[in-house]
């Protein structure tokens, strides 16, 4: 089974799965009713299938975030589990701390140690992103504090473990808070929509909406809506699909699908998100102390207005930035040409247009780059070769079938030499090969090699197209080889191929 059919099937048992919880809690079906603590169960049981999927589809480098998001799914299904045996089977409401307790601050550490791996291998940058986040924190928690953790204190049933219990699960819930901002504010906004990374900031805000709600709910001794019950297991389930996800934020793949209007107003939200905190806070303080003093709407306008003004400032700055940026990256591109261009210029000039090989100015240049280190013996040898009769082709076929003929020994020559050495062409109908280390017995087979080459090509043969070729080899210890002896031999032992009959070769030896 494929990974696209599995997360479509694991989409549709969640779809299922809520679908038969809602059934038998709203629809008169008697033999449901009293299973509906085991459905919760069986959404756990769903979410901690994804994760067993999930871990295999990571890379194994990257598999620890996601193997502790399934030791969290594990404890927080026991602890559910636990719970369950108490209310159904023991009819026992289990009061803070037990058993439950343990497996459920359990699984809040490890989702956050969890966050923590999958933030280490994000490698966000924190110092661009610090003070939005920690405006954003103080804001957020800020009303933590007012609506959740206040009334913890204040509350005098609550004290020693079971309010220390309560508050490290608000500790642990920043914590996760400090998480998804990080990756808000630190990943590049078209990365952002991922999928990885979509799932897994939703599946953690759902974490934080859960366990404030519950406390909500306890703290204000409302009774929770029965409606909530399919929906605990739900961040589960978004983080364990994010698991069979790829981390495909790594790649450019994501950057081209996401439309660019959406990844700008995300972009803008994402910049507003700290002055809208502020607002809120500053308007709920209003609000909770029935504050309708003039003094304080005045204060209120005065930090709308200094707020909207700072934005405007940053609006303008990322303008003027994004203008440099681009200005920056057109001069990039004009430099590149550039480059481009003077290699061109440089290749052009040590190139022979017509057959892509050396020409003389480079041919005289390499002479000097194959030369020995001092007292270390070199070796250099030297292939002079000549079209034989290339006038009567030219008369015979014309010149731009000459020039044809002229290309196709070049490619011939090309295909029989090593990589490092060096081919070119000398004169009109003259080539030139510089073979640095081979004696006189390893140019021998090169030329051997290379009329072997020319007597099996077809176009050539054709046009009844042979090659003279003079060889010669020198061996030094001084700092330079005398290029000039070289050449005189190769062009000796050349004419000598030339006397006897031309198409073959001959190697130059010392009389």
């Amino acid at each position: 089974m494929d990974l696209e059919r599995k997360r479509r099937l694991s989409i549709a048992a969640y779809i299922v799965y809520m679908a038969v919880y809602y059934a038998a809690m709203y629809l008169p079906i008697e033999p449901l009713e009293p299973y509906l603590s085991t459905f919760s169960l069986i959404g756990d049981v769903l979410a901690l299938s994804l994760y067993w999927f999930g871990v295999r589809c990571q890379p194994e480098e990257k598999r620890k975030p996601w193997i502790w998001f399934g030791v969290s799914a594990a404890l927080y299904s026991i602890g559910e589990s636990t719970w369950a045996y108490y209310s159904e089977f023991l009819h026992i409401d289990p009061t803070t701390p037990s058993l439950c307790d343990v497996f459920y601050v359990s699984n809040s550490y490890a989702s956050l140690y969890a966050f923590i791996s999958y933030l280490r291998q994000s490698k966000v940058e924190l110092r661009e992103i610090f003070s939005d986040m920690v405006i954003s924190l103080l804001a957020a928690g800020g009303i933590l504090y007012y609506f959740i953790m206040l009334p913890l204190f204040q509350d005098e049933s609550l004290a020693g473990l079971p309010l220390a219990i309560e508050v490290s699960t608000i500790v642990i819930d920043l914590f996760l808070l400090v998480g998804v901002l990080l990756i808000i504010f630190g990943s590049d906004v078209r990365k952002l929509f991922s999928r990885q990374l979509l799932l897994l900031v939703a599946s953690c805000i759902g974490f934080l909406v859960i366990d404030q709600l519950t406390m909500a709910f306890t703290i204000y001794e409302v009774e929770m809506p029965d409606f909530l019950g399919p929906l605990w297991p739900f961040p589960f389930w978004l983080l364990g699909l994010a698991s069979m996800y790829p981390n495909d934020s790594e790649t450019a793949e994501v950057q081209t699908t996401v439309h660019p209007k959406l990844a700008a107003a995300l972009d803008y939200f994402r910049f507003l998100i700290p002055y809208i905190l502020t607002l809120a806070i500053l308007i709920l303080v209003g609000v909770q102390l029935h504050i309708v003093h003039s003094l304080f709407l005045w204060a209120v306008l005065l930090v709308t207005f200094l707020s909207l003004r700072q934005i405007a400032v940053l609006l303008r700055n990322r303008r003027l930035m994004q203008t440099v940026q681009e200005n920056e990256k057109r001069l990039n591109q004009q430099n590149y040409e550039l480059l481009r261009l003077n290699k061109q210029i440089l290749r052009d000039a040590e190139m022979d247009f017509l057959t892509q090989l050396a020409n003389r100015r480079y041919i005289d240049q390499a002479f000097l780059r194959f030369t020995p280190p001092e007292g270390v013996t070199g070796t250099l040898g030297l292939l002079l070769i000549d079209v034989d009769f290339f006038k009567r082709i030219n008369d015979t076929y014309g010149h731009q079938e000459g020039d044809l003929v002229l290309k196709q020994v070049a490619s011939c020559i090309s295909a029989i030499i090593r990589g490092g050495d060096i081919a070119g062409r000398y004169g009109g109908d003259e080539f030139i090969v510089l073979l640095p280390t081979a004696d006189v017995h390893a140019i021998a087979a090169v030329a051997k090699r290379l009329q072997d080459k020319i007597h099996a090509d077809d176009m050539l043969t054709a046009r009844n197209v042979t090659l003279s070729i003079g060889c010669a080899s020198q061996t030094s210890t001084q700092t330079t080889y005398d290029s000039k002896q070289l050449l005189k031999q190769a062009d000796d032992a050349l004419y000598h191929a030339k006397e006897n009959g031309r198409n073959q070769f001959v190697v130059y030896h010392e009389k």
